[in-house]
């Protein structure tokens, strides 16, 4: 039988580890777990925290510094936002099928939602919601975010968007690119969404059960999303920093180089590809930085070593 369950907490800490805990203790049944964070910016697990968004003026508005366990791009969430979260088997497992829970739900209520590019669905060419995906060994997640009535300049304020991303997606701003799904109906909430899911849910996945999980299950979890080891990560040492965009997604890498040998590579992107941080680190380290050396990098097949060779090279 599937399974739903709902936190009553705004503390985004708790909620991803209670998150991380479900994954881990999955029992195969379809899951849904729908939550709501209060004024948190949460970044992709392989994001540079201090290149990502605007530290100071989080302190400033009391906004909380967040990471998943997923890649992808920062965002925000508060009041204005639900977030949901699938958690099946790998068998199970299936990314349209999860994104038609969603699409299907706003379909009852007139609005045509689709989805686009690699990670987002949009409603008349904005982006409403963005997704993300972590595989394990036995069960799968795939959450995403709802914007339903959120504060857009906020958002503007707190995230730090690249240009180059904006251009890529043919926009100026962050604001000009996202839209609240109560600009399409003002009558909308977050509770009227999160209803409309759960009776999707159960069309595609049948009846399930409402669950609560004791929050001393998975307190290990929430210590460790709270962390600043978690929230900061690496300190690299570096003398050349690169950035920009491949077709992966954005890169920052920052290397130490010394005769042109690079000692010590570090990479951050919001690249949806789990490994693409770990393994290009991994094949620079002791790389001669050179067009030669960054073809001879041993990458999976799915890496075109090319496109690496025009980030670290572009011509002008």
């Amino acid at each position: 039988m599937a399974r739903i369950i709902i936190s009553n907490s705004l503390n985004p800490y708790d909620n991803l580890g209670l998150e991380e805990y479900l994954l881990q203790n999955h029992d195969g049944m379809p899951l849904l777990y729908l939550w709501q964070n209060k004024k948190t910016v949460v970044i992709g697990k392989y994001q540079n925290a201090f290149e990502e968004c605007n530290l100071e003026v989080m302190k400033e508005l009391e906004v909380t510094l967040a990471r998943r366990i997923t890649g992808g791009g920062a965002v925000y969430h508060h009041t204005g936002n639900l977030n949901f979260s699938f958690i099946l088997s790998n068998e199970q497992y299936d990314t349209n099928r999860q994104l038609q829970v969603i699409i299907n739900a706003l379909k009852t209520i007139g609005i045509d939602a689709y989805f686009s590019g690699r990670n987002d669905i949009l409603v008349s060419e904005k982006k409403f919601s963005g997704n993300a995906f972590y595989n394990g060994e036995q069960s799968s997640l795939h959450h995403g975010t709802i914007l339903i009535s959120e504060n857009k300049d906020l958002i503007e304020k707190v995230l730090n968007v690249k240009d180059a991303k904006l251009i890529s997606k043919g926009v100026k701003s962050i604001k000009s690119r996202i839209i609240n799904l109560n600009e399409i109906n003002p009558k909308l909430t977050p509770s009227i969404i999160s209803d409309l899911l759960i009776k999707s849910f159960e069309v595609e996945y049948g009846k399930a059960t409402f669950l609560s999980v004791d929050s001393n299950l998975f307190k290990k979890n929430s210590l460790k999303f709270s962390s600043n080891d978690w929230l900061y990560g690496k300190n690299p040492t570096y003398n050349k920093i690169i950035h920009g965009r491949t077709v992966y997604g954005n890169l920052d890498v920052y290397l130490l180089l010394k005769d042109n040998i690079i000692k010590s590579a570090t990479v951050y992107t919001d690249s949806l590809l789990p490994d693409l941080s770990t393994k290009l680190e991994y094949a620079l380290n002791g790389a001669y930085f050179s067009i030669s050396g960054i073809l001879n990098l041993i990458l999976d097949e799915k890496f075109d070593k090319n496109e690496f060779v025009s980030f670290f090279f572009p011509k002008d």
